[in-house]
Parts: C-alpha cells; sequence; structure tokens
C-alpha cells in the first residue's frame, strides 16, 4: 500500500457543450458567390473534361481486350480545407474515397451523369434554394491524363522506383479500397428558445424522437448494404486482378472484424496491370508495399554466471502478453513467470504448438520477455521476485520476419480475442516495427487495426518507435551533426508505431562511452543514435516517451559502430543456438518498449481495475524532459524524445509536495458533449502575495473507432476529443457558464488564460506548428504563482464531431491531473486530499 495514493478527479457535470467555431465563410467561397456565372462555368467545364478523360480511358481498355465493369466515376475535388465532408454525400450523392491534403477529396458517383451535380449547378446559377452548395466545391481537378490519381494514390517507397518496377514481370502490392459507402445524414440536434412554451418543447421532443428513430432504421439498413458492398468490391478486385492474370495472396480483413470503412487486398500483378486498376477502379486510395519486419544487431559476447534465487509472481500479479519471435520458456531466468499453457504460435502453416524462440544470437522474444521481467538488469546474487507473468504469442519466423501471407488485423484481432477475451489480459508488448517509416498521409492498415483494436477493447499496446540501421546513423553522420541527423524526414518513426492509440517508445542511452577509439554521443538521457522520431502523423507527437534501449559506440573517424557491453542494459537471452543465459549485447527500441511494459504493469498493481487508458495516461503524466536537453531547441526535444521519461514513483504514488488525481474509471462521451471536473484549492495554498509556484500537468488518454480513408486528426476519428481549463481568478459557475450550452446565466469572470506550455492552438503554446489535441494523448503544463491559483481549478473534456453521424458514437477516455509545489516548498497532498473529500460529500452524485 501506498503511502500517498492517486486521488479521484471529481467529475460534477455532463451536460451539452458550448463549442466555439462552424458556420464562418472562408475567404474563396465568398470570392465564389460573388462570382456565381464564372464558377458555374469552371465546374461544368472541369467535370465535362475529367467525364472525357474518364470514359476516353475505358475506350482504350476494351481497345487492350480488357473487360469493362460496373463501378462509379472517379473525381479529384477540392473544397476547404477543414471542411466536414458530409455536405458532399447530402448534396451532389458522391461516395467519399479518400480525403487528401490541403482540401483535395477523391470522390466516387455511380450516376456517371452526375445528375445530382448538374441540378445543384443550374440551382447556384440561378440563386435558387439548394444551390448554395455549390459555393463550398471550390475546383474540380481537369485530370486528361489521369496522372493525379496515380501521384496520389500509390505510395511515395513506390513512385521512387516506379521506373525500375514498370519493367518487372510482377510485384506484390497492398491495394486499400474504400467500401463504406453513403453513410445516412444524423438529424439535427434539438433547438430550444428561452423561455419557450411547455407544450413547444415537448412537441419539438416528441418529432425529434420519430426523426431519431428514422435516422436509426436507415443506418440499421446502411450496415446491411454495407457488407453488401464490401462483398461486391471485393469481388470487382478479384476480377481485376484476375484479368491480369494477377493472384490475390489474401484480403487483409476478415468478415467478422472489419474496419469501418475500407479493406485491403494484398495482390501479386504485373506493373501494367497495377497501373490499370490505380486508372479504372474509382474506390482505390492506396497502393502500398507489404512490410518487412526491421532486423536486429547484437553482440556475440560472454555473459556469466548468476547466484540469483528467482521467485515466481504471486498469483494475483498481472499478465502481459508478448506478441514478437516467440520465447524460450525453459529459461532459467524466466520459466517461472512464462504461463505456458496458454503459449500459441500464430504464423500460418506452423504447428500453434511451436513457440519458441528460433531468432541466432540469443533471440529477439526472449529478450524482450526478460526486459519486462528485469527492467534494471539482472542482479548478480540473491534473491529476485518476479513482476509478473508473461503469455507468449509466437508471430515472427525464425528469421525475425513476418510472412507475406498474414496480416496484421488478422493477428492481432486472433491474439487479442485470445488473450484480452479469454484472460482479460490489459498489456501488450508490440516490439515490432516495420523497415519502411510510417506514413504521412494515410494511417496505415497496420496503425488503423492497433487503433481500431486499442478503442473497442480494454487494452493498451506499447510500441517500439523502430531503428535506424547503423549504416544510416553511419552515412548521415557524414553530412549532419548529432542530433540533427536524427531529425531528417528519413528517419522518422517506423510502421506502426505513428498509430495514434498505441503508446510509441523511444530510446535514450544508458550512460556514456568512451575508450579513445570509440563513443556514443552522451549520458544518461540522451537519445540513442539510432531511435527513429517524430513528429507523427498530422503532427502529433511520438514517440510518446523514451525509456533505455542503450547505444552504439562510434568509432571517432566515423567510419564504422560497435555494441559495447558499456552501453546495454544486462538482460536474459535465449541459448537455443548456445551462448549465455543473459548478457548485455544487444540495442534498441524493442528493449526500450517492454521497461515501460514493466511499469504498466507495477501501475496494474496498485489500480487493478484501471481502464488501458489510465496506463497510458499516467506513464505519459509521469514523464520527465531529460535535464541535459533543456538547452536542445524545443522541437527538436519533443521529436527525439516526446514527453521524455517515465518515473516510476510519479506514476505509481505521491509525496507530501505532489499529489495526483485521476478518472478511476473509463469515461464515455460523444460528440456536443461537455464533461466538467472540479478541483477545489483550499484557502491556505492560494494565498495572495505568496511566492511559492505550483506546477499543474494535465493529461488526457482517449480511444475512437478509426476511419482510414481520412487525412486530419479530427475525421479520422468518429468523435474527437478535447480538453480546456479555467483562467486566472475564475470562479466554477463562469467556467460552467462558458462551457455548458445552457448555462443558467451569462455571468463571466476570471481573466488571462495559464501558459499553457503546448497550449490548445498553433499560436498559443512554446511548439511552433504543435497543439496539444493533435493526437489522442493530450498532456499540458503550466506553472501558476500561488496567488494566481483558483479557489477551484477546472477542468472541462470536449466532445467533437469527427466522421461519424451517429448521435449515439462516442470516444472513451481518461482524465490525469497533477499538481505539485515547485521546489517542493509546500505540503499540499493532504489539504487538497481533504478538500476533495469536502466536495464529494456536498455534491449530488451525477
Amino acid at each position: 500500500m501506498v503511502d500517498f495514493p492517486h486521488l479521484p478527479l471529481p467529475l460534477v457535470r455532463m451536460d451539452r457543450a458550448r463549442l466555439n467555431g462552424g458556420g464562418k465563410k472562408s475567404e474563396e467561397q465568398i470570392f465564389i458567390e460573388k462570382n456565381i456565372q464564372s464558377h458555374y462555368d469552371k465546374i461544368k467545364r472541369n467535370l465535362s473534361q475529367s467525364q472525357n478523360a474518364y470514359f476516353e480511358y475505358n475506350k482504350k481498355r476494351t481497345e487492350m481486350g480488357y473487360p469493362s465493369f460496373e463501378a462509379g466515376v472517379p473525381l479529384l475535388i477540392r473544397v476547404g480545407e477543414d471542411e466536414d465532408l458530409d455536405f458532399l454525400r447530402s448534396a451532389f450523392n458522391f461516395e467519399i474515397v479518400s480525403q487528401q491534403d490541403d482540401g483535395f477529396v477523391i470522390v466516387a458517383s455511380e450516376d456517371i451523369d452526375f445528375s445530382e451535380l448538374n441540378l445543384k449547378l443550374e440551382k447556384f446559377k440561378n440563386s435558387e434554394y439548394g444551390g448554395g452548395t455549390v459555393g463550398r466545391l471550390f475546383e474540380i481537378i481537369e485530370d486528361i491524363d489521369l496522372d493525379h490519381r496515380f501521384q496520389r494514390i500509390v505510395d511515395e517507397s513506390i513512385r521512387e522506383k516506379w521506373v525500375t518496377i514498370k519493367n518487372e514481370s510482377s510485384i506484390i502490392v497492398d491495394l486499400s479500397v474504400e467500401c463504406l459507402g453513403q453513410f445516412p445524414k444524423e438529424p439535427d440536434p434539438l433547438k430550444f428558445e428561452k423561455n419557450e412554451t411547455e407544450s413547444s418543447i415537448q412537441k419539438k421532443e416528441a418529432s425529434y424522437k420519430n426523426r431519431l428513430e428514422s435516422y436509426k432504421k436507415k443506418l440499421t439498413e446502411f450496415y446491411r448494404v454495407w457488407d453488401d458492398k464490401r462483398d461486391q468490391r471485393i469481388a470487382e478486385i478479384i476480377n481485376l486482378v484476375s484479368v491480369h492474370k494477377g493472384e490475390l495472396i489474401t484480403v487483409l480483413d476478415d468478415p467478422g472484424v472489419k474496419l469501418p470503412d475500407s479493406f485491403v487486398a494484398r495482390v501479386k500483378i504485373s506493373p501494367e496491370g497495377l497501373k490499370d486498376i490505380i486508372y479504372t477502379y474509382p474506390y482505390l486510395f492506396q497502393v502500398s508495399e507489404p512490410d518487412e519486419i526491421q532486423s536486429v544487431e547484437v553482440l556475440e559476447e560472454s555473459g556469466k554466471e548468476v547466484d540469483l534465487k528467482i521467485l515466481e509472481p504471486d498469483k494475483r500479479y498481472p499478465s502481459v502478453c508478448v506478441i514478437d519471435s516467440g520465447i524460450q520458456e525453459n529459461h532459467r531466468l524466466l520459466h517461472l513467470a512464462i504461463q505456458s499453457d496458454v503459449s500459441e504460435c500464430f504464423i500460418p502453416g506452423v504447428n500453434a504448438s511451436d513457440i519458441a524462440d528460433y531468432v541466432i544470437n540469443g533471440g529477439h522474444g526472449t529478450r524482450v520477455a526478460g526486459m519486462i521481467l528485469y527492467p534494471n538488469g539482472v542482479a548478480t546474487d540473491g534473491e529476485y521476485k518476479l513482476p509478473c507473468f508473461i503469455q507468449n504469442a509466437r508471430i515472427l519466423d525464425n528469421n525475425n520476419g513476418l510472412k507475406i501471407n498474414i496480416s496484421p488485423l488478422k493477428y492481432l484481432e486472433q491474439i487479442i480475442e485470445k488473450y484480452n477475451g479469454i484472460y482479460n489480459t490489459k498489456i501488450f508488448n508490440h516490439s515490432i516495427a516495420s523497415k519502411r517509416w510510417a506514413y504521412r498521409k494515410f494511417m496505415s492498415i497496420w496503425g488503423t487495426v492497433l487503433d481500431q483494436i486499442s478503442h473497442e477493447k480494454d487494452v493498451l499496446f506499447i510500441q517500439a518507435a523502430g531503428n535506424l540501421t547503423k549504416d544510416e546513423i553511419l552515412d548521415s553522420k557524414k553530412m549532419n551533426a548529432y542530433p540533427d541527423y536524427l531529425l531528417k524526414e528519413s528517419h522518422r518513426i517506423k510502421n506502426p508505431a505513428q498509430a495514434l492509440n498505441v503508446l510509441t517508445v523511444g530510446s535514450i542511452t544508458i550512460g556514456e562511452f568512451n575508450d579513445g577509439f570509440y563513443k556514443n554521443h552522451g549520458s544518461y538521457g540522451n537519445p540513442s543514435s539510432f531511435t527513429t522520431t517524430g513528429y507523427g502523423i498530422w503532427n502529433s507527437i511520438k514517440p510518446d516517451v523514451v525509456d533505455l534501449g542503450g547505444d552504439w559506440a562510434i568509432k571517432t573517424d566515423g567510419s564504422t559502430a560497435i555494441i559495447t557491453p558499456e552501453l546495454c542494459l544486462d538482460i536474459p537471452r535465449s541459448t537455443l543456438h548456445g551462448g549465455p543465459d543473459h548478457d548485455r549485447d544487444m540495442i534498441g527500441t524493442s528493449l526500450a518498449a517492454p521497461r515501460v511494459s514493466s511499469l504498466a504493469v507495477e501501475i496494474l498493481k496498485i489500480l487493478p481495475d484501471a481502464p488501458a487508458q489510465l496506463l497510458r495516461a499516467l506513464i505519459v503524466n509521469s514523464a520527465i524532459i531529460p535535464e541535459q536537453l533543456t538547452s536542445w531547441k524545443k522541437e527538436n526535444i519533443f521529436r527525439t524524445v516526446g514527453y521524455g521519461i517515465p518515473v516510476w514513483d510519479r506514476a505509481l504514488e505521491n509525496s507530501e509536495h505532489r499529489v495526483t488525481l485521476v478518472s478511476n474509471d473509463l469515461k464515455h462521451i460523444p460528440a456536443k458533449q461537455v464533461h466538467l471536473y472540479q478541483i477545489p484549492i483550499p484557502a491556505e495554498l492560494r494565498k495572495s502575495g505568496m511566492d511559492d509556484i505550483y506546477k499543474i500537468t494535465v493529461t488526457l488518454a482517449y480511444t475512437a473507432l478509426p476511419r482510414r480513408t481520412r487525412r486530419t486528426y479530427r475525421f479520422y476519428n468518429s468523435v474527437w476529443i478535447d480538453w480546456v481549463s479555467s483562467r486566472k481568478g475564475e470562479t466554477f459557475k463562469s467556467f460552467e457558464n462558458r462551457m455548458v450550452f445552457d448555462s443558467e446565466d451569462d455571468s463571466k469572470d476570471g481573466y488571462d488564460e495559464f501558459k499553457w506550455f503546448i497550449g490548445e492552438a498553433t499560436n498559443r503554446g512554446q511548439l511552433e506548428g504543435i497543439r496539444r489535441q493533435n493526437g489522442t494523448l493530450q498532456k499540458d503544463w503550466a506553472e501558476i504563482p500561488a496567488s494566481d491559483m483558483p479557489h477551484d481549478l477546472c477542468i472541462a473534456v470536449r466532445g467533437h464531431k469527427g466522421w461519424n453521424s451517429d448521435p449515439e458514437a462516442t470516444a472513451k477516455y481518461s482524465l490525469v491531473v497533477t499538481i505539485e509545489s515547485v521546489g517542493k516548498k509546500i505540503p499540499i497532498y493532504q489539504s487538497i486530499s481533504q478538500s476533495i473529500s469536502i466536495l464529494q460529500k456536498s455534491r449530488i452524485k451525477i
């Protein structure tokens, strides 16, 4: 039992949110509405030319002997960058295939005559009711040579190699296909006027109830048709591949476990056949290469035998599922923690009981499991009680690779179904990353699967950020000094570390090494020479945190690099191919991630019912930027180490001078709702004239259902959420009036906002171009003089509409707030604990 446990964070009101923004026309839309005829002529001309280009290409296809098929006409259009794309569906009957950059959208129309668009165009030209939406359609791209589709759909890595690829007989690619169709429009929200009569309110409520019931029926029918549409489009892709004498390797989707808007077909096909599908199939939104798993390098060294007595974990301790290359389960240092009766191999065509770690030079999964069990290294003597249990889910082959015929969706869903579904496992260590860097435009299928599972199940994936190879480091150092070379675009985090709902872990070095011939880049806390960096997709902060993963020792002339024991942690290794059972012989982010998994285990021990998002929030909330990096450029700090190094004491308990408050159970919030939290600050902690400083840290971790075809954090999520705080001197009542839609009065007080480090807008914090709501993990902090502390520190969590029109769609979140006395001058824990207790007794339960 800890002396200063985390306190409950009081949720005091849930209501409809007062949200700013929306409805304001852009300058371009205003210009269009002043120049109706010219815009009408431009759209009509571009539409005609795009149709002609598409029909002309189909004519050539027929001449080449390719059969025609029934599908929609693709268009590339441009709208406002922050536009809600639903109007394209409701106004023009377009199917939204994918959101692109800078307001560009790929759409398709099954109506080859574009009847609805032409009708709206005529109404727009004549300034008639119903034509106004044309003013929001800025442009239709005249895609005469169809090159736009190739540039926007085909991944950068394939485009760069296309000159070589196009001469090959066949290539293997993943085809991402949109299959959502036309999502029904939800009913407008219920609105009441001030002083409205009871009779009028009842009529509106009855009308809204009828509209809501009608919408739910349409939604049920939509999902039924959706299954048919998905099956139809899979058949169309199979047919197209077959026409070009290609081969369908697998559809990366299971009928019972669908991504909400797309599927992926892995195919082997000729480059010419691929080009035809790119140009012809309107629902295709991405062509990418299958991921190859990144290999690791190790030092061949001999560790020494230790006289250590191993004690088995307590039966109540949590389990961690290691998704990796298997584990040497009879290992002297590990076997008491391995739950061998639930081990399984998920590699297709391999016996389910073949769960050993065959990777040469000490294995990979064995080391990962060893780091979870021995996060501070293997002690030389005495007794050691293993901190948790390990579940072995083997997915990588003997060469630490992923088979071409298995998809992330299939293996992850199978593993989650077993270990979370049957054994209620919450922590999953995923020290697997691609050789390829993370996508900047779309979330990858791998990342989307991790995000979806994180939302639908109460699980936390702890994901390695991925490594630079030795050659990449040495080549880069010839051009750039450390740490600048880490920030190269090609050195960004590896797929799927960009997934928003996972906890992505980069690496720092364990110490300083310099023998006169070789040296590393710095002392404890410096980013490792191999760690990959952020930002993540949509400028989210990635990696989230960093931990000890070791470092290369680089020759002083920069010609080569070696692994040296002084820069490695001592952890267990496999002896299947010989060698010691533990050693200092491996480095990588794949070792930093399990160290964080070990911290997640300790949190579950003190908070056994904690939801996965609370684990994520507490770990990140505890993180500290290494002191030696504080002189770096702020952008470089956050791109290399994220929020910093998790501090175990800060994550697990408090002190007299620090108090952490948590939302114990997982919260659900729909769009347009607000949750208000209130932390009463005792008078003795906020006396005027006090020169003491408090540091407030707020961390929100949430998940929502993802949609791969969208390219912003707002529309990738079904519902997105953010948090805002009260101001200096602001009362709870004033804050409530600002946050709640129908507050009882409009009285406001308080003055300046707190100076948050990151801020809720790109121009409010200390990181250029970054705002804290860019990701699903939102941490920020501010230092506040005692005299500016409010009577109540209030936090509002607000839900916003994402891609999902369903009013019952929700995001799930956990919230953590820490208050601490800077310099540990003022004891605050007991007084805040008492004020929380008084508030809870006085408040009516929500």
